[in-house]
């Protein structure tokens, strides 16, 4: 049986369909045979990977008449030496097939390296295929699917055989048989000997699981949700002003405002209107891999390509373009003690820099390469950011190419807020300043302000959009989970409102992980309880599930307190807020002591810093805020009673 699965209307369908006919006159038996299965799908998307477009898969298990003759001799890792035996069976194969349908006048070799031309620049087919093996691969892991061996291909489609370098190599021309993809196939993942005989068998010691459940992923496709839409609208449809757009690559731009204000959305219209207007290469910085999984999964939506090709929107974290800066000037190669030493690696990074061991011509041919060749350079939440990242940045890449949203009081990373506008003359810098909110419902917005006066914050300076009337918020006092009633209530009431369960977001405290013998986090309390009862998560406060994104409406988004800025949700649902400001007052230390390792124990400014991150959740519903606190009393307690005096017509209090 051969099967072609996938998106058929696409130039990879018409690839797929071609690839079909090709085994079929080597192999016509399989389409009949019981014992094989052949599934060629086109148009994969690894969902939540760096890289996360793939042309086809093929994933195929074979009955006993598979095999060939190789002609071309493959290196044996056993005993060293080149093997070329009569016949090769062939049980199983695991193929990401590039297709790439250039001319010969747009592509060039390096040795076997190919690069392909797009406009004026020219790209590297060959590290673009390598890095699909590693984004197949973690995806069906993440997924909880044992990976099989993975035989990266690329298949050259209008350039013939006789035209590439001399083999070995992973390149098909477009004269290609089935018989030498099989052969090239042998040479990149050799065969191997047992029981007097030579087989391909990419699941062998993997525990491949069935075919189907492969498949079933790789052909899933993304719905969007009504706010999704909305979303897309907001960014694709609404009007950018001119004057911004028109500064993008003249000067930097900074948006300033609180949480709610739309400096996040503003970014991704400008990053849009690039893409779409000028053809740019855009690189969009966070350090939350929450808020990174969310706007993969947006541009996704939008179908925003990850190709090769001139124009494209990368959404990255900073970690991870540093690491990979660090790694190709020679300065950094494993990525775990590269996280591990942070801090060290980024100051000795900028001292070979200032000292000339890393060279100016040494930073220019990196930045004219294709992983670190970008047009604009898009920060979130750049207040946040430590000056030595920015300082690296300013050496990789001219001021004008930065856009940069910037909060106010909302300081993780950092005791100061970066300056983003030292060492910049004033015609080379322009901010704006945003006042409106435009997440929040209008009463949302007026809960924050008196809440944030409640809580000493003094004035918020948010100013409601009128345009945007209602909104609620509840308290709940005592166990959220003690009736599920409720919760039944709130899922109800969102699916009213013409939403869907990923269109929720629950906050979850610190103290409510589940964390494994080595402290890490692989999931939630709260996760637990709501699968239990028979709702589908995206557990997000476990650290494997933060690398991708979810991929069914019926997921509701869970995630940690610390990784909810920039999130936001139609319903927000904030679990143990009091447990989340105590854990934040705790950890309080002061930066006034000059006398190093002792602090300065301040209850006043302890509640401060913990008031200004209760703040961060507090901006991330745009219709009902949900608050659950327990029954001892707090400050936190105290504040919420206060501004419900002044919110009484739109917040209600329920103990359970």
């Amino acid at each position: 049986m051969i099967r072609l699965l996938g998106n058929m209307d696409a130039s990879e369908g018409e690839a797929a369909e071609s690839l079909r006919s090709i085994i079929l006159e080597t192999w016509p038996w399989i389409e009949k045979d019981v014992g094989s299965s052949v599934h060629i799908v086109a148009g994969v998307k690894c969902h939540g990977q760096a890289v996360r477009d793939l042309d086809i898969v093929v994933l195929a298990q074979f009955s006993e008449l598979a095999s060939y003759s190789p002609f071309l001799p493959f290196f044996d890792d056993w005993d060293n030496t080149l093997k070329k035996p009569n016949t090769i069976a062939v049980r199983n194969l695991c193929l990401i097939i590039e297709v790439k349908d250039s001319g010969p006048e747009n592509a060039r070799f390096a040795g076997t390296h190919l690069e392909i031309r797009y406009g004026n620049e020219w790209k590297s087919a060959t590290e673009q295929s390598h890095k699909q093996v590693f984004a197949l691969r973690n995806y069906l892991q993440h997924n909880r699917i044992a990976a099989p061996h993975i035989t990266n291909l690329i298949w050259l489609r209008n350039i013939a055989n006789v035209d590439l370098p001399k083999r070995p190599h992973n390149i098909l021309g477009g004269n290609a048989t089935w018989d030498l993809f099989l052969n090239v196939i042998g040479q990149q993942s050799p065969p191997r000997h047992s029981e007097g005989g030579w087989f391909i068998d990419a699941a062998h010691s993997y525990g491949f699981e069935s075919f189907q459940s492969c498949c079933d992923l790789l052909t899933k496709t993304i719905q969007p949700t009504h706010l999704d839409r909305v979303r897309m609208d907001r960014i694709c449809r609404s009007a950018v002003n001119k004057e911004w757009f028109d500064a993008l690559g003249v000067r930097q731009l900074i948006f300033h405002g609180r949480g709610g204000t739309g400096k996040t959305v503003i970014l991704l219209r400008l990053a849009w209107k690039a893409y779409e207007e000028r053809e740019s290469r855009i690189l969009i910085l966070t350090y939350n891999k929450a808020l990174l999984a969310d706007l993969r999964r947006l541009f996704t939506l939008m179908n925003v390509p990850d190709s090769l090709s001139a124009n494209t929107i990368q959404i990255q974290t900073i970690h991870s373009v540093l690491h990979s800066v660090f790694r190709e000037l020679g300065l950094e190669s494993d990525e775990d003690s590269f996280l591990k030493n942070y801090e060290e690696s980024k100051e000795r990074a900028l001292t070979y820099i200032k000292e000339g061991a890393v060279t100016s011509s040494d930073i220019a041919s990196l930045v004219k390469s294709d992983e670190f060749s970008w047009d604009y350079i898009l920060v979130d939440e750049a207040q946040d950011w430590p000056e030595n990242e920015r300082d690296i940045l300013r050496t990789l890449y001219s001021s004008r190419q930065f856009a940069i949203a910037e909060g106010i009081d909302q300081l993780v990373r950092s005791e100061q807020p970066c300056n983003w506008r030292e060492g910049l003359r004033v015609h080379e810098c322009q901010m704006v300043k945003l006042k409106t909110c435009l997440r929040m419902k209008a009463a949302l917005a007026r809960f924050v302000v008196h809440l944030a006066a409640a809580l000493g914050l003094g004035e918020w300076d948010v100013v409601p959009n009128t345009d945007a009337s209602g909104g609620r918020v509840i308290v709940i006092e005592g166990d959220y989970f003690a009736d599920k009633n409720h919760h039944d209530q709130l899922m109800r009431e969102n699916e009213a409102d013409g939403n869907q369960p990923v269109d929720m977001l629950v906050c979850v405290p610190p103290q409510l992980a589940i964390r494994s013998g080595s402290g890490e986090s692989t999931g939630s309390v709260p996760g637990g309880i709501l699968e239990g009862w028979g709702q589908e998560v995206w557990d997000a406060v476990g650290e494997d599930t933060r690398s991708g994104y979810p991929i069914s409406v019926k997921q509701l988004r869970l995630v940690q307190y610390d990784s909810c800025r920039g999130l936001e949700g139609w319903t927000t649902i904030n679990l143990g807020l009091d447990e989340f400001y105590n854990y934040k007052r705790s950890i309080w230390r002061s930066p006034v002591s000059t006398e190093p390792g002792v602090f300065v124990d301040d209850p006043a400014l302890a509640h401060l810093f913990a008031a200004r991150w209760v703040m961060i959740p507090m901006t991330r519903a745009i219709d009902t805020l949900v608050i659950q606190i327990g029954f001892e009393n707090s400050p936190l307690r105290d504040a919420l009673m206060k501004t419900k005096q002044m919110c009484s017509e739109f917040m209600e209090w329920k103990s359970v």
